[in-house]
């Protein structure tokens, strides 16, 4: 009976043990359960940021081109398209020398860009969005028709340019040729005066030494006589006059401008005068008459007067 009783003992002992055992196991298990799904929690977490990070990270902005070689039309303009983010500005370079646009709802956008030569351009589309950034490359071909707007112009320039050179040299060869003309009248003007100068001068000359040679010799006859061969003639008129009408207030007018009309000239063989007169008679009558005179030279300073 003690013997079983003691089996028995032993029996529930161990029943206590396994079942202690068992909770502490049960216990064990579960906060290695709880740890385990913390760490599974915490990993999980983790990623979530991980990747919020990484898509914070990733590229906001699209840019697509149609092609990388635009041809542009007769005119030099070339349309630029593409696909971006939507509501991106779009431009090309800085926008300063180019079109700058926004895209559309769709991101869709279009570019202008005008060649100012026949040369092909690259040129750099950038689009903006949020901060960010991005930018490729573009080539801008000139169209054949817009070649042949750019030679046209170009060799119409050149025609223009060859004819206002032209012009201009017609023009500078017409005022050379003025000019030379211009200049050659006046030599020709400054010879004639020189050379009408030089036959005054020779003729002044001439008639001095003529003068000089002739003297005061009345016999020698010519078309003008010297200026001392007139002296001498007027006073042979003048004398012969008075003592023809020697009553006071007869007068010859030989003066010019005061009654003279022929100056002394040659006649045949004589010397020819012509003037006004004042003739006086003895009862003191006045008569103003036109006489013609004569002078028969007989010597260098004497002569034969006749009145008519």
């Amino acid at each position: 009976m003690k013997k079983i009783t003691g089996i028995l003992l032993v029996s529930i002992l161990l029943l206590s043990s396994c079942g202690s055992t068992e909770k502490s196991r049960s216990n064990t298990s579960n906060s290695t359960s709880d740890t385990s799904s913390t760490a599974i929690t915490s990993t999980t977490s983790e990623t979530t940021v991980k990747t919020t990070a990484s898509s914070s990270k990733e590229t906001k902005i699209s840019l697509t081109l149609e092609s990388s070689e635009f041809t542009t039309d007769a005119e030099g303009i070339a349309i630029i398209k593409g696909t971006t983010t939507p509501k991106a500005k779009v431009k090309v370079g800085l926008g300063f020398l180019g079109d700058s646009t926004k895209a559309d709802k769709n991101g869709l956008f279009q570019l202008k860009y005008e060649l100012n030569n026949a040369e092909e351009k690259e040129l750099k589309i950038n689009v903006s969005f949020d901060g960010d950034k991005k930018s490729k490359k573009v080539i801008i071909t000139p169209s054949q028709d817009f070649i042949a707007k750019i030679e046209a112009e170009e060799s119409k320039e050149a025609e223009e340019s060859r004819k206002a050179e032209e012009s201009k040299q017609i023009e500078e060869s017409k005022e050379a040729e003025e000019s030379r003309k211009a200049e050659e009248s006046k030599q020709i003007e400054e010879s004639k005066e020189a050379e009408e100068s030089r036959q005054i001068e020779a003729s002044k000359e001439a008639e001095e030494s003529r003068e000089k040679e002739i003297g005061s010799d009345i016999t020698v006859l010519s078309e003008n006589p010297t200026q001392d061969q007139q002296e001498i003639l007027t006073k042979l008129a003048k004398q012969a006059f008075k003592r023809r009408f020697p009553y006071k207030g007869s007068k010859l007018h030989t003066v010019s401008g005061f009654g003279k009309i022929q100056d002394w000239t040659q006649t045949d063989d004589t010397w020819f005068f012509k003037c006004e007169a004042t003739i006086v008679n003895a009862y003191g009558a006045e008569e103003k008459t036109v006489i013609d005179i004569t002078i028969l030279p007989i010597g260098p300073e004497s002569g034969e007067v006749n009145f008519y």
